[in-house]
């Protein structure tokens, strides 16, 4: 019964962005949790140095996975899966997967000689005591967090791409676990370092839980690099205005940490639990319906099906629109009372 359900397909965009919203919203519901949590046992003071650290960690793994998964990787692997060119899908991910994990190795090993450096430019403000905790935090994070994270997010592609997408969407709420854990049993013993050594046990906790389905469907890994492939420079050609488009985002989210070290003690933590806040929505409501929809979506022009991609795309917005509109108009009840 369970190995039934864990490996069950989500056959509609429905069903699947169904599995997906209530993953997220109890991803997001331990998120607020662990925020508690951590307010709880740390003034926002020290907080500052935790969530500064993870600012280059943060930037390198989403311009890796933000930049390839969603609009490149998907689009190109689930389109040889439906042309039955399963062996040249596992190639390119393999490919794909080595490449991003050999640019993770190198930029960490950079990263580890001048973390110091880099961060003293991003956060000015900070006291020596302070620049010290959040380099010795983020050399951590970038060793030990950001492969796992990685690999186990193309794991999440792979297996979205099969319509699998149970395993995937609980993924982010064991790694929320593992976080929590950390604070809980080990913030007594190692003070601000017990939430970090919980996000790289949650880490491994992500990449682990894909492992067993990844092997499921049949993917092998393959230590290659071949970067002449014609897949893989598809997904290098589609990568490049979503990485330009998330290296913006990026650079003003630590535009946003510069100045904030500036405003005092505090002032990181209080901007990092905002924003948190602030996508919320877009996590709950758009995200998952765009997630479900992106390897249909794929399939139906891999074989040409224009008319059914284009009722299927306006069924999603509409869909999108609906909950969206729904989220508000709560929100404008809330406000009312």
């Amino acid at each position: 019964m369970f190995k039934r359900l864990i490996t069950a397909r989500q056959t509609s965009i429905l069903s699947a962005a169904f599995v997906i919203a209530s993953m997220v919203a109890a991803s997001r519901i331990l998120g607020l949790i662990r925020n508690r949590l951590l307010t709880a046992r740390f003034t926002t003071e020290q907080l500052d140095p935790y969530w500064a650290a993870f600012r280059i960690p943060d930037f390198l793994f989403e311009i890796l996975v933000a930049g390839a998964v969603s609009v490149a990787f998907i689009p190109v692997f689930t389109s040889y899966l439906s042309n039955n060119k399963k062996n040249e899908a596992f190639k390119i991910a393999s490919s794909v997967i080595n490449s991003a994990s050999l640019t993770v190795v190198i930029f960490s090993a950079i990263y580890l000689l001048f973390a110091s450096s880099i961060l003293r430019q991003i956060v000015p403000g900070f006291s020596e005591e302070e620049l010290k905790t959040a380099v010795s935090i983020s050399r951590l994070l970038i060793l030990f967090q950001v492969l796992p994270l990685v690999v186990g997010n193309f794991f999440t592609a792979i297996l979205q791409s099969y319509r699998q997408f149970l395993v995937p969407a609980l993924a982010p709420v064991i790694y929320n676990i593992g976080t929590i854990i950390g604070i809980i049993i080990l913030s007594p013993l190692f003070g601000i370092y017990g939430p970090v050594y919980g996000v790289l046990f949650g880490a491994c906790l992500f990449f682990a839980i894909h492992v067993p389905l990844i092997w499921h469907v049949g993917y092998r890994h393959m230590f290659i690099l071949n970067l002449r492939h014609r897949g893989v420079k598809e997904i290098g050609r589609l990568m490049i205005p979503r990485t330009i488009s998330v290296s913006a985002t990026q650079l003003d989210f630590t535009v946003d940490t510069y100045l904030a070290s500036l405003l005092g003690g505090g002032s990181i933590t209080i901007l990092t639990l905002a924003r948190q806040l602030q996508i919320i929505p877009v996590m709950l409501f758009g995200l998952p319906i765009a997630q479900a929809a992106l390897p249909t979506f794929t399939d139906y022009i891999a074989r040409g099906s224009i008319d059914r991609f284009k009722s299927t795309l306006i069924t999603s917005l509409h869909q999108i629109l609906f909950f969206q509109g729904s989220h508000r108009t709560f929100g404008i009840g809330r406000g009312a009372v």
